[in-house]
């Protein structure tokens, strides 16, 4: 007679949840009363926590260690990891908990990074040109923002960020520095450490990686990994130039210079960004008929397991045998296109790469009544979000593919296989409205960023989206989630509360491990908003 999932011993029982999320652990634990005692076990949540963290933020940083934490702890970062997910799969996820609103000690920074998981924030200065760190958690059970860390030197300008580096302990960042002519000056690694001393409350803000650029080429699409730093160039010499790939070895500084025939990306409405995936470097290129992969090998970049590393390599066959072209079709109604963003994320979670378009679409007058001329554009716009992901996942043959409103063809070539995998799109449905502008101060814009944003994880976009017309006179709060199992794009708008005049509102960030999205303002103030 066969046994009984009751009567199994508990490590057969649990075996085949060891690649399931926590709802699944859970939903397993409440089948009998045997398993209901789970609940009251470290190890069962320990176990539950990590498969869950292989496949998706955990509310807690990434380096937590799970198992110094007592079961009331463990408790606690699973609730609150499965309410997230319930609320952000709502239409329309709710607020939990009052909004947190802080007075900054200085105004108008701009927001770096938040350490995902924590109240730890990097923070620029464009007026003073420094770095800050400010600690965001309350203090003796009041609210306050304390500069822990810095004052550290940095530039007027900061170009471009590379996904961040998440270590035990420590989170860095590739800083891409200008100055006030949007001229790029420098590379850095700008790099918080924190739980140090004895008190495990200190803080420690340093570059531990810094070069002057050479004036004269241009600059931009910075990338990183725990071995590498580097940046797309253009070097200026002729219109008919060709692409540059400037990597450096992080811990001996080598330089290697990657000179390709990739044609330098032209045009108002064209964006570009790179993401790293499986060891190789992507160069993705959107435009508003089609996107274009590049993909550089790891055995060009000056990586450690290598002697020597090359000053200058020759990469030929970048525009055609190392691409990945993907036509995008027309598409019902849409009059005109633009690319927003170009966007990366750690590849941990598979989601190296997002994009974001906007399409305007034809709508007579009779069904655009607005009395408001300004109201109209975003009255026609939608945006779209498309995540890149591994074709290790797909079919690898040429086709047509159909996505949301329309269709794209994906022209892969020999340019990739199991062998040598690359990247292509998912997109989401149509999300009305336009990226708001940032508020302004005497004319002048007040942050430095576009309000839209990614976290590390790459599995979610944010956007602050004027939607136009009577019915909607504030802008929203618009997220866009990706779900890397189903292939399958989700669209939500986040409750709000009245206290913050989202019009005011200059730059934000997104944790999507603890489900907070913070909202800078003009008036001086942090809003830390939970959905978990």
């Amino acid at each position: 007679m066969l046994a009984g999932a009751g009567e199994l011993p508990e490590e057969l029982s649990l075996a085949p949840l060891q690649y399931c999320e926590i709802e699944t652990w859970v939903s397993f634990a409440l089948t009998c009363k045997r398993f209901s005692r789970w609940f009251e076990n470290r190890i069962f949540w320990i176990s539950a926590l990590k498969s869950t963290r292989h496949q998706r933020p955990i509310a807690c940083p990434f380096h937590h260690d799970l198992s110094k934490c007592s079961l009331e702890e463990l408790q606690d970062i699973g609730h609150r990891t499965m309410r997230l997910e319930r609320n952000w799969s709502l239409p329309q996820p709710k607020l939990v908990g009052p909004v947190r609103s802080i007075p900054l000690e200085r105004r108008y920074l701009d927001a770096i990074f938040q350490v995902p998981g924590t109240q730890l924030y990097l923070m620029h200065s464009r007026t003073e040109e420094r770095l800050y760190c400010i600690d965001a958690s309350k203090k003796d059970g009041k609210e306050s923002s304390r500069l822990i860390a810095g004052p550290m030197l940095g530039a007027p300008k900061i170009l471009d960020v590379s996904p961040g580096q998440d270590d035990d302990g420590m989170y860095s960042m590739g800083l891409l520095l200008g100055n006030l002519d949007q001229v790029a000056t420098a590379i850095v690694i700008a790099s918080l450490e924190y739980g140090l001393g004895e008190g495990k409350d200190e803080v420690k803000l340093s570059y531990r990686f810094q070069h002057s650029l050479e004036f004269g080429p241009g600059y931009w699409a910075i990338f990183m990994t725990r071995e590498i730093v580097g940046v797309m160039v253009n070097p200026a010499r002729a219109p008919e130039d060709r692409l540059e790939i400037l990597a450096y070895n992080i811990a001996s500084g080598d330089q290697t210079v990657i000179q390709t025939d990739i044609a330098v990306p032209r045009g108002q409405d064209v964006r570009s960004g790179t993401s790293i995936y499986d060891d190789d470097l992507f160069f993705l290129v959107e435009s508003a008929g089609d996107s274009r992969l590049h993909r550089c090998p790891r055995s060009l970049l000056p990586t450690d397991d290598k002697l020597d590393h090359v000053n200058i390599r020759q990469f030929k066959g970048a525009d055609d045998r190392h691409c990945v072209r993907t036509l995008w079709g027309s598409q019902g109604g849409v009059v005109e296109s633009y690319t927003e963003g170009a966007l990366s994320a750690d590849p941990y979670y598979g989601v190296p790469a997002v994009s974001i378009h906007r399409h305007v679409l034809q709508i007579d007058d009779d069904e655009m009544a607005v009395e408001d001329e300004s109201a109209r554009e975003p009255m026609r716009s939608r945006m779209e979000v498309r995540f890149w992901t591994s074709s290790k996942e797909e079919p690898t043959n040429k086709g047509n593919v159909t996505t949301g409103d329309g269709t794209f063809q994906i022209e892969l070539e020999d340019s990739a296989s199991d062998e040598k995998p690359t990247l292509i799109p998912h997109s989401s449905s149509y999300v009305r409205g336009i990226v708001q502008e940032t508020a302004t101060i005497g004319g002048a814009a007040a942050g430095a960023w576009v309000l839209m944003l990614i976290p590390p994880s790459g599995r979610m976009a944010a956007m602050i989206l004027d939607v136009g017309g009577e019915l909607a006179p504030s802008p929203i709060l618009s997220l866009v989630r990706f779900n890397k199992e189903s292939k399958e794009c989700t669209t939500h708008t986040l409750e709000l509360p009245d206290v913050i005049s989202m019009s005011d509102v200059y730059g934000l960030t997104i944790d999507d491990n603890c489900g907070q999205i913070s909202l800078l303002d003009t008036h001086g103030s942090m809003h830390i908003v939970s959905y978990a």
